[in-house]
């Protein structure tokens, strides 16, 4: 989780377990404080109905969605690059 602060990665909203403010959940908390990132303390139950596999440690970020581009125009960057490499 904190290494989704640390990508720059935008986080819309965190979910946290009630209670849980110590620790490594108190780290996160604090980073989305300084990200002004908004965060709900809901039950364990609810963050079991926003993971796939039940294991989500007590915290569950809500990420903002990807943006993709047209392979058009990573041509059209490319071509104004020295060295470019497309993979």
């Amino acid at each position: 989780m904190i290494e989704c602060f640390r990508s720059g990665q935008t986080v819309n909203k965190l979910l946290m377990a009630q209670g849980e403010k110590r620790g490594p959940l108190g780290d996160i908390l604090q980073l989305a404080k300084e990200k002004q990132v908004p965060v709900s303390f809901v039950t364990r139950e609810v963050l079991d109905q926003h993971s796939e596999t039940g294991r989500h440690q007590g915290v569950i970020a809500l990420l903002a969605g990807t943006s993709y581009v047209e392979f058009s125009q990573i041509l059209t960057d490319a071509k104004s690059q020295a060295n470019p490499l497309i993979l």
